[in-house]
């Protein structure tokens, strides 16, 4: 989306803008996907849901130069000030944020290493592939690890499969002084959080931005 009144918002890279879905009451949360820098446009991942309301209409009815009416930047999920490392772990759109934060990470200059896992259900999930891999480059010690929970078990995938949090019971290493960012469904978040803080990450060091189905937004760092 580019901005147009006004022509720029300041924001932190994973916050979320609420977006009024035309033609109804409702609104709709979705993280800002682009950097900060990149202020003159809002890059929002959407899942096509079936039913999905905003979804629905951006399928079937939006067309370029439509207008449609922004509030934000809200949410306090952000990267905080440290020297640590980061796992961040995104669940389906829970992506978006997570890429934001990356490339406002690379953009700096950051040196801080950054493991991310993606779970998504297949491979036809899995999206900005490139964009991961670009950034990956920009910053150190930058591991990527998709996870995919429903591949079929004959396709020719040869990455993780299940879900995120068993993964990283079985694989992930000591992440004493790391800290934790995890974006996506609540439940992915709640099976996670107790396997970091086992793998010696502090409480006060997990931070998440959960999407729960209304479509609404809740981000509270532990």
């Amino acid at each position: 989306l580019r901005l147009v009144d006004p022509p720029e918002m300041a924001f932190s890279a994973g916050q979320f803008v609420n977006v009024e879905v035309p033609g109804t009451p409702e609104v709709r949360a979705f993280s800002m996907m682009n950097p900060p820098s990149r202020s003159g446009v809002v890059q929002l991942l959407v899942r096509l849901l079936p039913g999905g309301l905003f979804s629905g209409y951006l399928e079937r009815e939006a067309r370029i130069g439509d207008r449609v009416t922004l509030h934000g930047p809200l949410g306090m999920f952000r990267v905080r000030l440290s020297h640590r490392p980061m796992v961040m772990v995104a669940g389906g759109s829970g992506l978006a944020p997570i890429l934001s934060m990356i490339a406002d990470q690379a953009e700096r200059g950051a040196e801080r290493a950054v493991i991310l896992y993606h779970g998504a259900r297949t491979r036809q999930d899995l999206c900005f592939l490139d964009r991961v891999t670009a950034l990956g480059r920009r910053l150190p010690g930058f591991r990527f690890v998709p996870v995919l929970s429903h591949e079929p078990e004959d396709s020719a995938w040869e990455g993780a499969r299940g879900f995120v949090h068993d993964l990283l019971v079985a694989t992930a290493p000591d992440l004493r002084e790391h800290d934790a960012y995890l974006c996506g469904p609540p439940a992915m978040i709640e099976a996670t959080i107790p396997v970091l803080v086992a793998r010696g990450i502090r409480e006060r060091n997990v931070y998440f931005d959960a999407f729960v189905p209304s479509g609404t937004q809740v981000a509270v760092p532990i």
